[in-house]
């Protein structure tokens, strides 16, 4: 069946879009017993972020957003799965043009930059400065995010959320000084949340791990490498 609640699934994920870049995480998905379905590289994009699947499709209610030719292509196949879907340009290869899907939906709320985001259907937004929101943002609960962005954070708290504040860094992208939480997190299930290398090499792990076990989340370390941002993954369907 598909999310009914994009970034936090009710059941366990068994299939999802990661970009073609991260094909070797396929595996340890698969142990997990979760289908990948891999993003061709969006050519629209800086080529560093060419992988990254929030810059191409964005899940909203039931619909899914699809920006560019990478977004055509898989659209078939969301589709297929029962999507409602909507093809989008993506305007640059610039921030902010190129960030238009990268809105980070946690339950009812949409957290974005209304200037930069293509979202326009939600009744409860949360303006921030940041246009990669997505990327800055890691939802562990409708009410309860992971980010090392200030400006999201004291936003965030302002509207009642629980924030955990940590340090930037300690996430790989390469070709940038270092990437985001958000983009090397997603969850697999209500109680489980995927790390794209060992949380326990990020300096703050050790207030991650209290801050999701709090809300009976346990962390999933797909590699025994450090964390990677990837763009994070799109969640197609649990069961």
């Amino acid at each position: 069946m598909g999310i009914a609640r994009p970034n936090l699934p009710h059941g366990q994920v068994d299939r999802l879009v990661i970009g073609g870049k991260y094909s070797f995480l396929a595996a340890p998905l698969k142990d997990f017993c979760v289908e990948t379905v891999l993003l061709p590289d969006i050519t629209e994009v800086d080529a560093r972020l060419s992988g990254h699947v929030d810059l191409a499709a964005l899940a909203i209610g039931e619909k899914m957003l699809l920006g560019g030719r990478a977004g055509a292509l898989i659209e078939p196949k969301v589709r297929d799965l029962g999507w409602k879907t909507e093809l989008l340009p993506i305007k640059g290869d610039e921030y902010p043009d190129d960030a238009a899907l990268n809105a980070c939906v946690m339950g009812e709320y949409v957290i974005h930059n209304a200037g930069v985001s293509a979202v326009y259907d939600s009744e409860k937004f949360i303006n921030i400065r940041q246009g990669y929101a997505k990327c800055s943002i890691c939802p562990v609960t409708e009410r309860a995010l992971i980010t090392a962005d200030m400006g999201i954070a004291k936003v965030c708290e302002r509207a009642g959320f629980d924030v955990l504040r940590i340090c930037p860094g300690d996430v790989l992208l390469p070709g940038f000084e270092y990437g985001f939480i958000g983009g090397a997190t997603f969850k697999l299930a209500p109680d489980v949340l995927a790390f794209t290398g060992d949380i326990y090499r990020h300096r703050d792990s050790a207030a991650i791990i209290t801050f999701i076990k709090k809300y009976n989340v346990e962390p999933l370390c797909l590699t025994d490498g450090e964390l990677l941002d990837i763009g994070s993954a799109v969640l197609l369907t649990e069961k």
